[in-house]
């Protein structure tokens, strides 16, 4: 099937050739603010703004107070508080502003992350999700969204921090170009030896957002499986794989933190070193009365900041390659294949002429999910209006491949599959899947109410047309004896109702659909005997109004059916119904 990559591929491709993948990699990272960045960089302004009250204000008040401390000038002391005050008060309150405004931003980044992801992981082919595994997506939604955010909050404070820099060294050379020049020699050193854990330090960052998915998809699919290990008693064995797992990311975590510890004891000490070479340097300018006490004292209050944060430049970089992996992932998620909407709608006047009666038609169809290894192979059968037709076979013949394909799931290999005479492939998806229902063999049910569960894709619909839906599929009498009625809210998968409580509930949702063909994949399955008659009834009934086709081992359910078809080593043969 014709898949929608992302958008601007190509041009995405050419970037990456154009440009470090680093400098690509933060241009995905900030790509993520999209309508936020004028606020974002908002927010950096504002944290710039308070460095400059933090950093050079401070300082320079600092100066003038020991100065006029010195000169016993009780008038400029005065001064100089009055100044330290406005500098500590406008610092805190852009401080906390630019806070304030970056966490609600990044806020918003995550929700549309999020919402783009999901919204994509929804529109993906089935397909897709044989060769992909969804606590993969489940990770990017939780795990990787968190980390780019972060990613953009170091990179809010990263900027803040390079201003802070610049307007220390900017106020040091006005003061001493001496020291200015001190602190930028320090100052490269610390970066140097903080820069030099970035690259091994993005690898560990790399293995560990990977392992952590692993570790997130394994407890997903545990958990999910949890009846069948219990019955199974295989809690210790189903432990013991993802214990294997858990301890990967314990040894990759691990490995990590070291690097972290490294780096974090080496900028220490070279941190400590610089202050000491920039307060040397200070002392001896004011010794040989190159500086007054005062601004000796600022000079120091200056250069201790840059060194901090010289410091931690490295670290904070380390940290972002980080965040850069999981933009990575982020972005891979966001061009995850969809469907595509292909066609127009189909007008009575535009469809073929022949028998109207024809509601779904395969036409040689051939199909399979690996290559060489064909599942139909030639297929051909139609199904009449206001007809029951079954299709039966061995189990693995088949006979699920045919109904994913009326729902455009898959694309065949060749032949057509035409439904009321028109290719299916030139029909809109959602006009094709609105024609057809389904009843799945596992019937589903979503997190709410029964109201809710019934009214699932048809949302508009009042009470009375959920009621009369669920009288056709013999759901009423039981919904009514719940304790809430049809408001009654649902446990997880329906875990307050038995197995055929379910399947009528979702044959409720699919009468309610009113589709035009209702596929039914082993209906009665998992049900009792009289679920099972109460559900064939609901079908024939259907049946007598719409076209049905249903895939089922069940003779209680295959009974009745106008036209029963065999489905043998890829072919679609009638057989005389019993």
């Amino acid at each position: 099937m014709s898949q929608e990559r992302g958008t601007n591929a190509g041009g995405r491709l050419g970037v990456q050739q154009a440009v470090p993948r680093k400098v690509n990699d933060i241009l995905d990272l900030l790509s993520f603010l999209g309508g936020y960045w004028p606020l974002f960089i908002f927010c950096i302004v504002l944290n710039i703004c308070a460095n400059l009250a933090y950093g050079p204000g401070v300082a320079y008040s600092l100066a003038v107070l020991t100065d006029s401390i010195i000169a016993r000038d009780i008038a400029l002391v005065w001064k100089a508080a009055r100044l330290l005050v406005l500098m500590a008060v406008t610092m805190g309150s852009l401080a906390g502003l630019s806070h304030f405004l970056s966490s609600w931003t990044l806020e918003a980044v995550a929700v549309n992350i999020r919402r783009k992801v999901i919204s994509r992981a929804l529109r993906a082919p089935l397909s897709y999700w044989h060769t992909h595994k969804t606590g993969d997506t489940v990770s990017v939604l939780i795990n990787d969204t968190e980390a780019a955010k972060q990613g953009l909050s170091m990179f809010h404070g990263l900027i803040g921090n390079i201003g802070l820099i610049v307007s220390c060294v900017v106020t040091l050379i006005a003061w001493g170009p001496a020291t200015a020049l001190a602190l930028l020699a320090v100052a490269g050193i610390n970066t140097y030896v903080g820069a030099r854990f970035a690259l091994p330090v993005r690898k560990a960052s790399d293995e560990y957002q990977s392992e952590t998915a692993n570790t997130t998809s394994a407890a997903a699919e545990l958990l999910t499986g949890m009846a069948v290990v219990k019955s199974l008693n295989a809690e210790g064995t189903a432990l013991e794989r993802v214990r294997r797992i858990i301890c990967r990311l314990y040894d990759v975590g691990r490995r990590r933190g070291r690097l972290f510890g490294l780096q974090s004891g080496a900028t220490g000490i070279t941190s400590a070193l610089s202050s000491s070479g920039v307060f040397l340097v200070t002392a001896f300018l004011t010794l040989r009365g190159r500086m007054t006490v005062g601004q000796a004292i600022g000079v120091m209050q200056l250069a201790s900041l840059p060194i901090s944060v010289f410091s931690s430049l490295g670290q904070s970089w380390a940290a972002i390659q980080q965040n850069l992996a999981a933009s990575r992932r982020i972005m891979d998620a966001m061009n995850i294949p969809v469907e595509l909407e292909a066609g127009h709608a189909v007008t009575e006047d535009e469809r073929p002429p022949g028998d109207r009666d024809i509601l779904l038609e395969f036409q040689s169809v051939a199909f399979g999910y690996e290559p060489e290894k064909p599942v139909l192979n030639g297929a051909s059968f139609s199904v009449m209006e206001r007809e029951k037709v079954a299709l039966v076979g061995p189990s693995g013949c088949g006979k699920t491949s045919v109904l994913r394909l009326v729902q455009r799931f898959y694309e065949p290999w060749e032949g057509t599959i035409r439904f009321r005479g028109v290719d299916i492939f030139r029909m809109p998806l959602r006009e094709i899947r609105a024609r057809v229902g389904l009843l799945t063999q596992e019937p589903y049910i979503f997190p709410g109410t029964v109201r809710e569960n019934i009214a699932m894709g048809n949302e508009e619909a009042s009470l009375d047309q959920i009621i009369v839906a669920a009288k056709l599929a013999n759901a009423h009498d039981f919904i009514t004896a719940l304790p809430e009625g049809y408001d009654t809210v649902l446990d997880e998968r329906g875990g307050n109702l038995s197995g055929g409580q379910k399947q009528r509930i979702c044959l409720a949702r699919a009468f309610l659909k009113d589709a035009d063909l209702l596929l039914l994949d082993e209906p009665t399955s998992a049900v009792d005997a009289e679920s099972e008659a109460l559900i064939r009834q609901s079908v024939d009934e259907y049946a007598s109004r719409k076209g049905v086709l249903v895939v089922s081992h069940t003779e209680g359910v295959v009974a009745g059916a106008g036209t029963v078809l065999s489905l043998v080593d890829g072919k679609v043969v009638e057989k005389a119904p019993s």
